[in-house]
């Protein structure tokens, strides 16, 4: 359980940009922050799969399925088969996406068509979709996506006065036109809005499973990758190769964690809305 409730906090790190004031052990200057050694090995560590506010770096994604659904995608050798959205996730970018105020976006209708509309939500840490429940969840079955270096990725931010940015895996924005006259090349799509007591309720009447994150019940940011375009991926992995090596070194860095965490309560004044929500879900955890 111990180990169980520190990858429920990373996975809720992996969705944070956070702050915080170092404790007291050699310090190593960056900028305007000092920090620990330890403080920059969780950095570095943590920093490789966090996806913040900042355009997105990366090409290799993780999901988890059912027994019975991945003996169905190996035989069928096909991972995107649903139109219809199958998580509470994929209902919200669906319903999202196809409201009348996007209609008129080149992306939004690319998006929309029938090449795009299959989609699975994704992730790119392999913890993301472990709760505290895991083990009674039957999709106990990762599958990693790694996308070709000439995919791009949308970033879909519905409240934005920009709604949508094209970028490539290295983080590059591609233009606007250039976007729009290839946007085939738009393998995955980081949507990224704000969850309303509107669309609870919606949620709510279809009896869509949503969980609000610390203690708020009227609204929520989130963000979640959605995998639309097949054609664009490089390779895909059921029995992840080098897995078992990587977990025990995940393990190393999920117990520096723990140890800097129970360090010093200043390591857990996280700043803002995300920081809160990180100390709560670290503290219920740890139950």
């Amino acid at each position: 359980m111990r180990i169980l409730a520190l990858i429920v906090f990373t996975g809720c790190l992996a969705l944070t940009q956070w702050s915080y004031a170092p404790s007291a052990q050699a310090y190593v200057s960056k900028g305007k922050d000092t920090l620990t050694a330890t403080d920059s090995i969780l950095i570095n560590w943590l920093g490789k799969t966090a996806v913040t506010g900042a355009v997105p770096k990366m090409n290799r994604f993780y999901f988890w399925l059912e027994q019975q659904e991945i003996d169905s995608v190996l035989q069928q050798k096909n991972l995107l088969r649903h139109a219809q959205p199958q998580t509470t996730m994929e209902w919200l970018y669906q319903s999202t996406l196809m409201e009348s105020r996007f209609a008129a976006q080149p992306i939004a209708q690319q998006l929309r068509s029938s090449e795009r509309i299959r989609k699975r939500e994704c992730w790119s840490n392999m913890w993301s979709f472990i709760t505290e429940t895991h083990d009674s969840d039957p999709r106990n079955q990762l599958v990693e996506v790694v996308l070709e270096d000439s995919a791009w990725i949308a970033l879909f931010r519905p409240e934005s006065k920009k709604p949508f940015v094209v970028v490539d895996v290295k983080g590059n924005v591609i233009p606007e036109l250039e976007a729009q006259r290839n946007s085939r090349r738009i393998a995955v799509v980081l949507f990224q809005s704000v969850l309303t007591s509107k669309k609870l309720d919606e949620l709510r009447e279809r009896k869509l499973r949503f969980s609000m994150p610390g203690n708020n019940t009227e609204t929520a940011h989130f963000r979640s990758f959605m995998l639309v375009n097949e054609t664009m991926i490089k390779s895909w992995h059921h029995a992840v190769p080098g897995l078992q090596e990587k977990m025990l070194s995940e393990i190393k860095y999920l117990l520096l964690l723990d140890a800097w965490m129970s360090d010093s309560p200043k390591n857990q004044a996280q700043k803002g809305r995300n920081g809160k929500v990180a100390l709560d879900k670290w503290n219920s955890s740890r139950l």
